[in-house]
């Protein structure tokens, strides 16, 4: 099973949420995280970031008013459109594959309606490895949403 968390860093402040698999598609799901990224540490943000992959389900039923249910994911974030929470912002997607103990990072660019998945700066690394590498990882995934 793949484990899936969105992070997305607009200015100062992260958005972090788990993304879980549907009967027909991936969306996002609780928690939902807002925090400023400047200001906590390292371990901290690596936490969070566990935190949410960990939280990712799957088999759940797709909500029967997607739009309703989009609506409710912005509520969360506090934000009235994906426009604006998106405009200006990075945004990694992580999938922690359990079979081979393993995360994939995927950087997304910021495109006209949302994100597109930056294939050339996707970096896959062990779930042995230490946090502050790790993070190191994700710092380097996160400079290529540019």
């Amino acid at each position: 099973m793949l484990k899936t968390a969105s992070i997305l860093i607009n200015k100062n402040n992260a958005y972090l949420n788990a993304v879980s698999g549907t009967n027909f598609l991936m969306i996002p799901t609780r928690p939902f995280i807002i925090v400023d990224w400047s200001k906590i540490d390292l371990e901290k943000k690596y936490m969070l970031i566990m935190q949410v992959v960990n939280a990712s389900e799957s088999g759940l039923k797709f909500p029967e008013s997607p739009d309703e249910y989009s609506n409710f994911v912005l509520q969360q974030f506090g934000v009235k459109s994906w426009n604006k929470l998106n405009k200006g912002s990075k945004l990694c997607q992580i999938q922690f594959d359990e079979e081979n103990n393993a995360y994939k990072l995927t950087p997304y660019k910021t495109v006209k309606g949302g994100h597109e998945g930056i294939k050339i700066g996707v970096e896959k690394v062990s779930a042995d490895i230490k946090f502050t590498d790790f993070m190191e990882v994700f710092e380097r995934v996160m400079a290529k949403c540019e």
